[in-house]
């Protein structure tokens, strides 16, 4: 079969659709890109005679096209069954596939792929995102031909959404790669990646038990937003392992203190890689000891990208393994979303994303360890007080000790602390200037964890 000769408007058109992806090209491309299903080399956004190609296979013959709400049209339908024809006619097989499936059961997706790339899928049934015993997410079947009909997601073309502070550059969408295990275990020389952190908030939280190991185990709604810190981690050979860190902030360390050096420690530990000087500059943008996970989204940040940079070698279940042992909210920071958190916070079920804006305010002058607030409240107990009427039980258990926390409360009485604390949100509403605070009006829920720039 003669390939059609591709024309000049394509080509242009087709270079400015793949440096302006939707998101549901984004995420699906994390698991394409580099070869990294099945072995297979897709290319995006494919001039294929008078019409691109969101994802093609030359080897395989596959076309790969996603659908926003807008496809369900009957003219859209009808020119799609056009274009399939001609495709088809160059000998590809199309497979269609909607937005919603790329974000609500991506393992379902990237299953309906490899039947089509090999007889026994590569990642079968009953595949686990988190370690075992800590919860589970079994891969849900995927409908191809009679998908929900839904209306355009904010990853369709005409509703992109820019989320980055300051340059407002793309990202990617992406709770980490598939759980397959690398050939490649070593990082390229001098390959460098950024990645996007976000931060969290606690939409409820309730502290039940303390463990045997001295945690608590608790119940909470957490959700990422749209205020970010960046990593930009570098790697260039070295005759000796080195980590060093630096960064934007006076108020974090630069040294083995930080929970992103003890990530980077952890994940080298655990795949054996040495020979390599690891450079990471953190952006820092989430305010320090906010009860909005700043320093665990960072690290959780630094174990995935650290993982892309080195080929893969850790599966999401390892990469999770990894993140239960350096905290209690990395788990939630690798995956994002609206999850509801249980166990000490790292055993995660996904819960319906919903869009929402959100409002931050916080004390300048005040800074609250979680180690801090969990005493407060235990020192309550043991006087047998009980939190009653609020949503977060460590707001109840700190909010009378600090009259900056008091003064917010008074102010705004509908806000929730975040966490921890010392930062409080409100949802549809914003914060007024406030002397001798941090404040940060409209953000958004963000529907993902840690990415790629």
């Amino acid at each position: 079969m003669t390939q059609p000769k591709y024309n000049k408007n394509n080509i242009s058109n087709a270079r400015k659709l793949r440096n302006n992806p939707t998101d549901a090209e984004n995420k699906l491309w994390l698991y394409l890109r580099k070869n990294r299903l099945n072995g297979v080399k897709f290319r995006r956004q494919q001039p294929i005679g008078p019409y691109i190609a969101d994802f093609m296979s030359a080897d395989k013959r596959l076309i790969i096209e996603l659908d926003g709400g807008q496809h369900n049209d009957e003219k859209k339908i009808t020119y799609d069954q056009r274009r399939d024809s001609f495709l088809k006619n160059q000998g590809y097989e199309v497979l269609r596939i909607w937005n919603n499936e790329i974000f609500d059961n991506i393992d379902g997706v990237l299953q309906y792929i490899s039947s089509y790339i090999n007889p026994t899928p590569k990642f079968p049934a009953g595949i686990s995102t988190l370690p075992q015993g800590e919860g589970s997410s079994t891969i849900q079947p995927f409908n191809h031909s009679t998908p929900n009909v839904v209306p355009p997601l904010r990853g369709d073309r005409n509703s992109r959404r820019e989320f980055r502070e300051g340059d407002k550059s793309k990202a990617n969408y992406s709770s980490g790669c598939p759980a397959t295990k690398s050939e490649v275990s070593t990082i390229p020389e001098e390959e460098s990646i950024k990645i996007a952190c976000p931060a969290k908030i606690n939409l409820t939280l309730k502290v039940l038990d303390k463990r045997s190991d001295g945690f608590h185990n608790i119940e909470s709604i957490m959700q990422t937003i749209d205020l970010f810190d960046y990593l930009t981690i570098s790697a260039q050979e070295s005759s000796r392992c080195e980590i060093n860190l630096s960064g934007t902030s006076s108020e974090i360390p630069y040294d083995e203190k930080n929970l992103v050096y003890k990530a980077a420690v952890l994940f080298f530990e655990r795949t054996n890689i040495s020979g390599y000087k690891i450079h990471i500059h953190i952006e820092k943008n989430i305010p320090v000891s906010a009860g909005l996970a700043g320093g665990s989204v960072d690290a959780a940040g630094t174990l995935y990208g650290l993982n892309k940079l080195s080929g893969s070698p850790l599966s999401d279940v390892q990469l999770h393994e990894l993140c239960a042992k350096l905290g209690s909210d990395l788990n939630f920071c690798l995956e994002g979303g609206r999850r509801l958190a249980c166990g000490r916070g790292e055993i995660l079920k996904p819960l319906e994303f919903e869009d929402f804006s959100v409002s931050l305010i916080k004390p300048l002058d005040l800074g609250i360890s979680a180690k801090e607030a969990y005493n407060k409240l235990e020192d309550k107990r043991l006087k047998g007080l009980q939190a009653s009427g609020t949503l977060n039980d460590l707001e109840w258990a700190v909010t009378d000790a600090y009259p900056q926390l008091q003064k917010i409360k008074q102010l705004y009485p509908d806000a929730l602390m975040s966490g921890s604390g010392s930062a409080f949100f409100v949802t549809g509403s914003e914060f007024k200037p406030l002397e001798n605070c941090w404040v940060k009006n409209g953000l958004k829920a963000f529907p993902c964890g840690v990415r790629e720039v």
